[in-house]
């Protein structure tokens, strides 16, 4: 009766990942037992990898073998059908006359290295080798943290990754106002940071094992405010009136208001102020003489101050002389001033009322927005177009 034996270099602590096979029916075209090649794939997943159902290498045995053996270096895995290596994930798939296949069971890259099957035959021994390989996908295992930075100074950023092949690891600006660049490196380092350079940086790990890896870094880089607009509003005495005051500042802005080196603080009668993270707005409701003049805005944050001076000018009104008034209905548009002699009008420009304007009329006016007053064969009539 022929004996048969299978030999492995057993290692009895291992991780769980899926199986291979040695030594039995395989389909897969990257085993090659001539080449010494065999590959396995694994996840990137900590369940480990992902192996097709059969995998293995043939080992064909005759009536004039009298001894099988599989090595790894010098460990013995089974003997027949004893098993004599201690790693459970390691079991005899297949025992006929011409075939012994054994199944290695969640395959780690410890499993790796050089397998040989061993025949003897009349005293004559052969042997065929074929080597494990175990790819592993990319992963990232350290990575920095989100970062906020002041503008000026210099940051590094780190991306670890592992995998077999040993992963390429890429860095770049992907903020919409983002300047356009790659690093090809684990460390990313960026000499005097702007605000331009804020926002997120992606790392990506790739080896063609399995799909890239992909982290991302957010930097936030802090700077004091600047003061992008502030302009000056005219507005009319009796009507609402609104200054605004525009800041750019990470952190945002706080802004405060002065008129005459006095602060304007909120629950001044007839007078709010509205803030926002980017925006101040002093607002008027009943403008006054008084209210009129120059007003300072002061935007701060923790990396400084800066100021604007925005004015609140008069805006004139004109009105008719007596007689010649009017008040414009709600929702409809100024009327326009006519003369008519002698049937000839002429248009002489926009009428002067506004909505809150009412001229009282003579004791000739008919209707209110239909003023008529005659005088000799002259007519002064205000109406809408």
């Amino acid at each position: 009766m022929q004996e048969k034996m299978w030999l492995r270099d057993g290692v009895t602590d291992r991780h769980p990942v899926p199986s291979c096979f040695l030594c039995g029916d395989t389909q897969m075209s990257e085993l090659h037992l001539h080449s010494c090649l065999y590959r396995v794939h694994r996840k990137d997943s900590e369940k480990g990898v992902r192996l097709p159902k059969h995998q293995g290498e043939e080992c064909t045995i005759d009536n004039r073998v009298t001894r099988v053996a599989w090595l790894n270096r010098s460990t013995i895995l089974y003997a027949g059908n004893d098993k004599w290596c201690l790693d459970p994930r390691v079991v005899l798939l297949s025992n006929t006359q011409t075939q012994y296949s054994i199944e290695i069971q969640n395959v780690d890259v410890y499993d790796e290295g050089p397998y040989t099957c061993s025949v003897q035959t009349d005293n004559h021994p052969k042997t065929s080798r074929v080597h494990l390989i175990v790819q592993v996908s990319p992963k990232i295992v350290e990575i920095s943290s989100d970062i906020s930075i002041n503008e000026g100074n210099n940051i590094s950023l780190t991306c670890i990754a592992t995998g077999r092949p040993e992963p390429t690891v890429t860095w770049r600006h992907i903020s919409p106002k983002a300047v356009g660049f790659v690093s090809e490196d684990e460390y990313l380092e960026i000499q005097g940071i702007t605000r331009e350079q804020s926002g997120y940086y992606e790392c990506s790990a790739s080896n063609d094992v399995a799909a890239p890896v992909v982290r991302r870094v957010k930097v936030t880089v802090n700077y004091p405010p600047y003061i992008s607009e502030a302009k000056g509003t005219g507005v009319p005495v009796g009507q609402k009136g609104t200054l605004q005051c525009e800041a750019s500042a990470v952190p945002s802005a706080e802004f405060q208001w002065y008129k005459d080196d006095k602060r304007l603080v909120e629950g001044k009668k007839g007078v709010k102020v509205e803030n926002r993270p980017f925006l101040s707005k002093l607002i008027f409701f009943n403008v006054s003489e008084h209210d009129y003049g120059n007003y300072t805005c002061v935007a701060s944050n923790k990396l400084g101050h800066t100021n604007a001076s925005i004015t609140l000018f008069e805006v004139k009104t004109t009105t008719l002389p007596p007689g010649k008034g009017c008040r414009i209905p709600d929702g409809e548009e100024p009327p326009h001033r006519q003369h008519v002699s002698d049937g000839d009008q002429h248009r002489q420009g926009e009428h002067p009322c506004s909505k809150a304007d009412t001229i009282p009329p003579n004791s000739d006016s008919r209707a209110e927005g239909d003023t008529n007053s005659r005088e000799g064969n002259k007519e002064c009539s205000g109406k809408t177009n």
